[in-house]
């Protein structure tokens, strides 16, 4: 490939790696469960998109090698896998996929009667850290480490305890393997600690500390960064309820706390707390909170931390690590509502506007059901879910400003309970958009007309990032129109150059995913006519605002009614339209010039080395592949090479005589003579003979060496006949 080509190639190649690692990111992993004659664990995934997904499940082992199955879900369902008999003993799970899946884990353990749920992390890390560690004789903590590679791993796992202790002990993780270890036999007896798992290859960890006087497990994965902020939606104190708040502090400075409780009826109150350097602490919320008040409980730090909560209630007991921020979505993999099942939420909404949320159930036979909710502002609240009985369900919670959602479910037979903090940053596609068409009626339409149902400002944060930067805001409009849905979108920005930027990014991704777009007139402005996999309409680029015209497939003479109405209302920017949609089709362009690009230059690189070969074929033998331009220029060097090589040694003892004769026959012009040294050829060759025979050895160029050069000219004379003191009469002059 021709050279000046190669950083650009490079550059691809660099972007296709970085690809490709963003598609590893879609994998999930669990880092540990333990099946037993006493313990079980069940899989659930949660496909939320509107076509079934063939997932890879790989479970990891502590003695054999891993084992896979494929786990097929259902278009906008939930499917459970029991993993007790696919495997046994220690357990880790990595579901291969390239789709936006829920995946969860849950571990009942009827020796002590507790569980733990775990939701899948998307990635392994070096560093790891959990709050809670105990041991003593009813409780007792498991640490499971995951290595997926196909290297081993040393791992170091460090002990921080409450009284400002430190220890550390080493070990290996060997490849494709689990590691379950008994924090019983690494620590000391009746002491609190947090800990640290620090890897020389990436790995999963995750905890459970299961209290058997309580029934009650804390458990799930631990946390790779840590945080000056923790958020936990949660928990209750009084005379049958219990909640415990662990800190690990793991840096060299003092950790002051402000621990903040939003209780549901709208009050709060606020403590500080100090946890000292390299050091855990153990806080009991009794000594906090009030009796009998449900709360969120929001934890601010000076420095880095890592937290995590316990929570006992009704003879079980759950938690784990706390969420780092709020979420404008949550999304669990698996609850259920009957007589020996109990699921319900908890919302904390730390923002200073009321929430709208919109909750989804998604049930095993394809079954889809919403309803709607609000969470007040700096409010804890609790929401019980509207569920059929005895129906499995996946969910999601998509609210309008960021709020933090944890999910319960207790088992009532095996009084264990389980709770983690939702999965959050799942982008709103094309279905999900058309999905906030819906809205109540308050009016019957005219027959022929557009009737407004409603008006709404949507969240900056419901959509992608490729779409926040300098937005002002989003409107949404619902209409109906002889019972067809049709909806205007308007995204303002702050200047017009984000808003043309917006408008390319909307139609290839960020909104929609057209498959479809051509120039349109509507009214008399120029807009993009579009269709995409569930709707199609018009799009219009109008200074700093970008409108969507939008209605269900195969209806776009309802969103070309809906924007000709629109239109009719809205101020035309003051600028040409044909400038407007020009940038818009500036971006979509861009895409089909990188992909030319990218073919030409392959193309053009592939000719040029042809032609290289080409020419480095005939420099070596005549008879090859006719030459070019490039190719005579090279034969004609050569040519000037070879008429310059001297003469055999063989000539150098012929008499002098005749040499001088011959010197004085062929002597070439004094010019010639003063500006070159004398040709030793003159003197070596006799009257009567011949120019000497000069042969060709044929080497080809790639394998042409200094070594090689010098071997070829063996013919040069030597030093002494070359370099004689001539006179005027060319007579060699002897010293004395």
């Amino acid at each position: 490939m021709n050279k000046r080509y190669f950083p650009f190639v490079l550059g691809l190649v660099l972007l296709a790696s970085l690809a490709f690692a963003q598609g590893a990111e879609l994998n999930h992993y669990i880092a540990g469960c333990h099946v037993g004659e006493e313990s079980d664990c069940t899989l659930h995934i949660f496909n939320p998109d509107d076509q079934a997904v063939d997932a890879e499940v790989t479970l990891y082992q502590d003695k054999d090698g891993p084992v896979s199955f494929t786990a097929t879900v259902d278009a906008q369902s939930t499917a459970s896998f029991d993993l007790s008999r696919r495997a046994s003993g220690a357990l880790g799970v990595m579901v291969d996929t390239d789709d936006e899946l829920v995946v969860d884990m849950v571990q009942y353990d009827d020796l002590r009667s507790a569980g733990f749920g775990d939701l899948a992390v998307r990635k392994p890390s070096f560093n790891w850290y959990t709050a809670d560690g105990y041991s003593s004789g009813s409780v007792k903590t498991f640490l499971y480490i995951l290595n997926t590679a196909s290297r081993e791993a040393a791992v170091t796992v460090t002990l921080y305890y409450d009284n400002g202790e430190k220890k550390t002990f080493r070990l290996q993780a060997p490849a494709e393997r689990v590691l379950r270890i008994d924090m019983k036999e690494k620590t000391q007896p009746e002491k609190r600690f947090g800990i640290k798992v620090t890897s020389t290859t990436p790995v999963v960890v995750s905890s459970a500390t299961f209290d058997k006087h309580v029934s009650g497990c804390s458990g799930g994965h631990a946390t790779d960064v840590l945080e000056k902020g923790w958020l936990f939606p949660g928990g209750r104190v009084g005379e049958e309820d219990a909640a415990f708040l662990d800190i690990l502090n793991p840096s060299l400075g003092i950790a002051h706390l402000t621990i903040t409780f939003y209780y549901d009826d709208g009050s709060t109150t606020e403590v500080d707390e100090t946890v000292p350097a390299k050091s855990k602490r153990h806080l009991v919320l009794s000594s906090y909170a009030l009796e009998s008040e449900e709360f969120s409980i929001a934890v601010d730090s000076d420095v880095k931390i890592a937290a995590g909560m316990f929570f006992t209630a009704d003879d079980s007991g759950f938690g784990g690590t706390g969420a780092s921020g709020p979420s404008a979505d949550a999304y669990f993999a698996h609850g259920i509502v009957n007589s020996l099942y109990d699921t319900y939420l908890s919302v904390f909404n730390p923002s200073g506007e009321e929430a709208e949320l919109m909750l989804t159930l998604y049930y095993e036979d394809g079954i889809v059901r919403s309803s709607s909710f609000k969470a007040p502002s700096m409010m804890r609240s609790t929401v019980e879910l509207d569920a059929v009985e005895g129906k499995p369900f996946g969910l999601s919670v998509v609210s309008s400003v960021p709020i933090v959602v944890s999910q319960v479910v207790t088992d009532k037979k095996r009084s264990a309970s389980y709770s983690y903090i939702g999965a959050s940053g799942i982008t709103l596609d094309d279905e999900d958009f058309m999905s906030l068409i819906t809205g109540e009626v308050v009016a019957d339409p005219a027959p022929t007309s557009f009737v407004l149902v409603k008006e709404e400002n949507i969240a900056n944060s419901r959509f992608k990032e490729s779409m926040q930067e300098k937005l002002v805001s989003v409107k949404k409009s619902s209409y109906l129109q002889d019972e067809s849905d049709a909806i205007t979108w308007r995204f303002s920005y702050s200047d017009d150059e984000s808003a043309a930027s917006a408008a390319g990014t909307a139609l290839a991704g960020g909104i929609l995913t057209a498959t479809e777009m051509t120039p349109a007139t509507v009214s008399g402005i120029s807009m993009q006519k579009f269709i995409s996999r569930k709707s199609e309409g018009f799009l219009w680029l109008n200074g700093a605002d970008v409108y969507i015209f939008l209605a269900v497939k195969g209806e776009l003479d309802t969103a070309q009614g809906l924007a000709e109405l629109s239109v009719s209302d809205i101020p035309v920017a003051d600028r040409e339209e044909r400038q407007s949609i020009s940038k818009i089709l500036l971006y979509l362009l861009a895409l089909v010039v990188v992909a030319f690009i990218v073919r030409r230059v392959f193309r053009s690189s592939e000719d040029l080395d042809d032609e290289e070969d080409d020419a480095v074929w005939a420099d070596d033998i005549d008879s090859a592949k006719p030459q070019t331009k490039i190719q005579k220029k090279r034969s004609v060097i050569k040519k000037k090479i070879v008429a310059k090589k001297r003469p055999a040694p063989k000539h150098k003892k012929e008499t002098p005589e005749p040499m001088k004769k011959d010197k004085h026959k062929k002597e070439a012009p004094k010019k010639v003579i003063k500006k070159e040294r004398p040709e030793p050829a003159v003197k070596t060759r006799s009257p009567d003979k011949k120019k000497p025979k000069i042969s060709i050895r044929e080497i080809p160029r790639d394998q042409l060496t200094a070594q090689d050069i010098l071997d070829n000219l063996e013919d040069i004379p030597d030093y002494e006949d070359v370099f004689k003191h001539m006179n005027r009469d060319h007579e060699e002059i002897k010293p004395k």
